[in-house]
């Protein structure tokens, strides 16, 4: 099987709360926490950033198909779905993450190229529970 790149836009769901309610600080620490989970999961040769605010990205470079990368958006919003504890209390609520899929065509010149041509999916904690 032939080996792709998928990205995932990963935008976190109930994140907003934590900064209104707790405060930035407990914000930040969510966010370095989420950005931990995202870098224990994915793959030793894949990618993290954050866009900004309480959006990451994920370039997966070794999957073999779009269930391949599905998989792994399941497995994200497993890991980001764990209760956590910042700044020694439990967070109440629990966090969820709504993520889109783009296949990456090898060799392909510019981004439009890329995302005209891939099929793409949406997969968030609410259709997983």
């Amino acid at each position: 099987m032939c080996n792709k790149a998928h990205l995932l836009f990963i935008d976190l769901d109930g994140f907003k709360p934590i900064n209104d309610q707790l405060g930035h600080e407990a914000g930040d620490q969510a966010l370095i926490e989420v950005a931990r989970r995202l870098k224990c999961t994915v793959g030793k040769n894949d990618f993290i950033g954050r866009l900004g605010g309480d959006e990451f990205v994920v370039i997966l470079t070794q999957t073999t198909d779009h269930e391949d990368a599905l998989s792994m958006a399941r497995t994200l919003i497993s890991a980001i779905s764990i209760p956590m504890h910042i700044l020694s209390a439990k967070i109440p609520r629990t966090l969820g993450a709504s993520i889109g899929i783009v296949a990456i065509s090898p060799g392909a010149r510019n981004s439009n190229h890329d995302t005209d041509r891939s099929r793409s999916r949406n997969v968030s904690s609410e259709t997983l529970g």
